[in-house]
């Protein structure tokens, strides 16, 4: 009975643990006339009263203080009392029933297998301890890796404006000496139009006779008008310039808004994983911590344990 009686217990205190997701301190079983520190109902302290009385004297010590559970799970856990009043029952009823086996078989048992889960849990402290560690490495790589994207992209972004300043530049000075040109022009074929006005006459009167003044004006007229298709040659030649500028700047300008997108992708990316590994840091800092208050149980366990046994 007491064995089916402990099997539920120890059912009902898992659920309450996994619940609350923590662990309980595991104290040495008192006598169940100790359970009234936790407040039990009168029949639970003589539940167990035959048992008691049948032990043989200074077979198996029960004087040892308890340890009360609720105090040592103060604030941490809504359900620590009753969690406690149970982990007594089950405690209690464990002594009780290896009482029966005798208390040898109980200590060495019960030593043997705190021991290993002492083992066990120092660890898993130790892994959750490495684990943050990892976690808090591989955050700070992340930082890096974001902090150089960012100067990176900044290095980009200063380079675009740049590249299109200096062809904003080469725009405008490109654009003042058009309108220099296109004056000049205006005013080569206002002096060609002059000089043709002024000469007509006379070539019309020397009856195909031209004298040395007329040729001279002729000779004018032809280099007015050979610096006019040059400085129209140029003109073209800048328009084409300005063209192939505007292709260039374009192309530029398309490479580098690549690139800064490619650093935005890197930083939003470096971003997710810092914060993947920030997650990651806080559950091995949560795990650690569990695993510390579960050594820390069994520590006080095997403490109790061996003032008895």
């Amino acid at each position: 009975m007491r064995s089916e009686q402990s099997a539920e217990l120890r059912k009902a205190i898992g659920l309450l643990k996994s619940l609350t997701r923590m662990s309980l301190v595991e104290f040495a079983a008192p006598a169940f006339v100790q359970l009234s520190a936790y407040e039990q109902p009168a029949q639970m302290a003589t539940l167990f009263a035959d048992t008691d009385a049948a032990l043989p004297a200074g077979s198996f010590p029960t004087t040892a203080a308890p340890v009360s559970l609720a105090q040592a799970n103060a604030g941490l856990d809504p359900l620590a009392e009753i969690k406690a009043k149970i982990e007594g029952m089950l405690a209690a009823l464990k002594a009780a029933e290896n009482a029966e086996k005798g208390p040898a078989n109980f200590c060495s048992d019960e030593l043997s297998k705190n021991r290993d889960k002492k083992l066990q849990k120092s660890d898993d402290v130790d892994r959750a301890k490495a684990e943050m560690r990892s976690a808090q490495l591989g955050q700070q790589e992340f930082a890096n890796t974001e902090s150089g994207a960012t100067l990176g992209r900044n290095a980009l972004s200063a380079e675009k404006a740049r590249v299109e300043q200096d062809a904003a530049t080469e725009k405008d000075r490109i654009a003042e000496e058009k309108k220099d040109h296109d004056l000049a022009i205006q005013v080569l074929d206002k002096a060609v139009s002059l000089v043709n006005e002024e000469f007509a006459s006379a070539f019309l009167q020397s009856n195909a006779k031209t004298t040395s003044k007329e040729a001279d004006a002729g000779k004018v007229v032809t280099l007015l008008n050979k610096v006019r298709d040059l400085i129209s040659q140029q003109n073209g030649a800048a328009e084409t310039y300005l063209t192939e500028l505007d292709t260039r700047i374009k192309g530029q300008v398309t490479k580098l808004d690549e690139a800064v997108r490619a650093r935005d992708q890197e930083i939003s990316e470096a971003k997710a994983g810092a914060a993947e590994q920030q997650d990651a840091a806080a559950q091995a800092k949560e795990s650690k911590q569990t695993a510390q208050s579960e050594l820390a149980s069994i520590i006080t366990y095997l403490e109790n344990l061996g003032q008895q046994c």
